[in-house]
């Protein structure tokens, strides 16, 4: 068959594109094991496809839980007029569809960005060693080191002691115990220190109202003690 030059070119161009999508794609491989002598830490990762998967993928799980047993239980619940026990079997169904949904278009969103998304010189490319910096950058913020350890212990403790009568009990309880640890992070470490910021201006107002407060000066002076 007489192939046109312009036929050949677009073909050859396709397939260098394949080539380059997929090279970018297996930055992303789990088993991809780094040399940490090449890096100036040696706690760098040493799987950083797996981190970064995994931190993905927790995440978006995350947040279909918290969406699936917070916000959309609750308002299907009362849609249906209250008749299935909201914790029991509620929850814990849509919480299981939130939570596979989730992970899913996390995963799905990831592999878009490192296949198509453009390296344009703001952001780590989708290389091997951007992937490796995104990895360990990840591996050293406590504060998402902090929420990882609360939302898997969650799960866990909803898998183990939740009783659900939903058809997907199994992802139910662990959406549960997301949903539920993912709030207790949220008020531990945002609704805390923002209380204790306006804790003495409230203190004021209080004792000015005649509120005595007294006791509290008496605990610290234990704890000193």
């Amino acid at each position: 068959r007489l192939v046109h030059r312009r036929e050949a070119a677009g073909s050859v161009d396709c397939s260098r594109m394949d080539e380059a999508v997929m090279a970018r794609l297996a930055t992303l491989d789990p088993r991809r094991k780094v040399d940490r002598s090449q890096y100036s830490d040696p706690t760098m990762p040493e799987h950083p496809g797996a981190v970064l998967t995994q931190h993905v993928a927790m995440r978006g799980m995350q947040v279909g839980s918290v969406l699936g047993c917070l916000a959309f239980a609750p308002v299907q619940w009362i849609r249906q007029g209250r008749k299935e026990a909201l914790f029991k079997t509620v929850m814990p169904r849509i919480g299981a569809t939130g939570l596979l949904l989730g992970g899913a278009a996390s995963s799905c969103m990831l592999l878009g960005m490192a296949a198509y998304a453009p390296d344009d010189g703001s952001k780590p490319p989708w290389t091997d060693a951007g992937v490796d910096d995104r990895a360990y950058r990840l591996s050293k913020n406590e504060k998402v080191e902090k929420m990882n350890d609360m939302v898997v212990a969650g799960a866990v403790a909803g898998l183990v002691a939740g009783r659900s009568q939903a058809s997907r009990g199994l992802f139910g309880h662990v959406a549960m115990g997301m949903a539920w640890s993912s709030l207790a992070f949220g008020f531990v470490y945002a609704g805390i220190p923002a209380i204790r910021k306006e804790w003495p201006g409230a203190r004021k107002a209080l004792e000015a109202q005649g509120v005595d407060l007294s006791f509290l000066d008496a605990e610290d002076k234990k704890k000193a003690k």
